[in-house]
């Protein structure tokens, strides 16, 4: 009976060992070089639950929905544009771009260090007209304080300033906040990627955005807040939650979890270059689609339209000219090994007539207009023509001008400099040699 009892005792002493809080040091943080990556996840029915944290908690998100992935890149700060104001520093790139109002900033940067004790946000970079800019914290922003464990409650404060030494910012920037942590919860969390033992880190990030146009200034409080699950090893939380609280409810406005790589479905998107052009202007229609479509059908209603460039339904990017007036919807069908989407946007693209049009003059290969001419003299042609070469001849018989194109099925000619009159364009191509007569005013 004794030997059962020392048995017991010792098999409840190794599953609480087994189940035991873990600790977070700088060893659980990225390096140089780490390529991590990460899924996001719909925001709307987690389950997720910011009171249901404490010691030996179960966390189950198994039934997360991917929605799309991306992969962290650290990098030394040597690697990016921003080398010669950070050094020794761990780069992330965080955003494409950000627009404050009058100013568009591209390639945004957090410059990150690490040690025994912490680790945080010292820089961030910004560019702007191809410049890179710093954002130098005068108070860094501390994301953790090591070793990290179940209890543990830090606050610090931060602050940065945008530099502008070149003096062409339109828009100076500076941001105040601080960052409350607590470890409010540890246990076993489980995601798609797997179920890890954890501690959960709440961060509450009160800051107040300062931005000066010209002599007018003023600020922009927040409030966010970050739900962190971090474990041993995995270089990112194996899960976070972001969000604000709106009269005392938490609402999420992202979740994203660790994660291998893996199919998923994609979702369709596009954008064109110009959306309301003159009939017979060529558009580039190019995808945005996410999470690595691997087959394309485009389909263009009416059908009054051609495509151009050698691109055609079953491309990733389209050019097309629309050969009439009016509006054209366009539509896209995606679809890769996890499913299919499918994205319309009707009416988007609008072709107007152009003035004159209707007095065009031309044969079955090319069509010139407006017919008279004023300034601009604009050639369709039916197909695509490898080498052009066009002669104005005035009614004497003399050339008065020649200009050559290549890879064309539409070009233009600037008639503004001729004496008002009568002209011939001859128009000489692999395929055809014609003529037309055409009046300048």
């Amino acid at each position: 009976m004794l030997k059962t009892v020392k048995v017991s005792i010792l098999f409840f002493a190794i599953v609480n060992l087994a189940k035991a809080q873990i600790t977070i040091t700088q060893s659980d943080m990225p390096s140089n070089g780490d390529q991590i990556i990460y899924t996001i996840a719909q925001a709307q029915n987690t389950g997720f639950s910011a009171t249901k944290t404490g010691s030996n908690q179960t966390w189950d998100f198994s039934k997360l929905v991917p929605t799309t992935q991306d992969v962290y890149n650290f990098k030394s700060s040597l690697q990016t544009s921003y080398l010669l104001y950070f050094f020794n520093t761990i780069g992330l790139k965080t955003q494409d771009s950000l627009n404050l109002f009058i100013a568009t900033f591209y390639d945004i940067y957090d410059f990150y260090k690490k040690n025994k004790d912490k680790w945080s946000i010292v820089g961030r970079g910004f560019t702007y007209s191809k410049i890179p800019l710093p954002a130098n914290f005068t108070k860094e922003d501390i994301i953790y304080k090591f070793p990290l464990n179940y209890g543990d409650i830090d606050s610090n404060e931060y602050a940065f300033a945008l530099s502008d030494p070149t003096g062409t910012l339109p828009i100076s920037f500076k941001e105040f906040g601080t960052r409350v942590n607590t470890v409010d919860g540890w246990g076993s969390l489980t995601t798609p990627y797997g179920n890890f033992d954890c501690v959960r880190v709440k961060s509450k990030i009160t800051y107040i955005d300062s931005i000066k146009v010209s002599n007018f200034s003023f600020g922009i409080p927040g409030t966010r807040y970050e739900y962190k699950w971090l474990t041993n090893g995995e270089k990112i939380p194996i899960l976070q939650i972001d969000g604000t609280e709106v009269f005392n409810t938490f609402a999420i406005s992202s979740v994203k979890f660790r994660d291998n790589k893996r199919d998923i479905k994609p979702v369709a998107d596009f954008q064109a270059d110009k959306t309301n052009i003159l009939a017979g202007q060529p558009v580039n229609i190019i995808d945005k689609s996410t999470n690595t479509p691997t087959s394309y059908i485009w389909d263009i209603t009416p059908s009054k339209f051609h495509y151009i460039n050698g691109s055609n339904a079953g491309n990733k990017n389209i050019s097309v000219v629309f050969d009439t007036f009016g509006n054209y919807n366009i539509k896209l069908i995606v679809a890769n090994n996890a499913g299919t989407s499918t994205r319309t946007k009707s009416n988007y693209i609008s072709a107007s007539k152009l003035a004159g049009i209707e007095d065009a003059v031309g044969t079955n290969n090319f069509l010139l207009y407006p017919n008279p001419s004023i300034d601009k003299l604009y050639v369709r042609f039916s197909q695509m023509l490898e080498k052009i070469e066009i002669e104005l001849y005035d009614l004497t018989g003399r050339k008065v001008m020649t200009q050559n194109f290549s890879n064309c099925t539409q070009t233009e000619i600037e008639v503004n400099n001729l004496t008002p009159g009568m002209y011939i364009v001859q128009i000489k191509s692999n395929k055809f040699t014609e003529s037309q007569l055409i009046k300048v005013e």
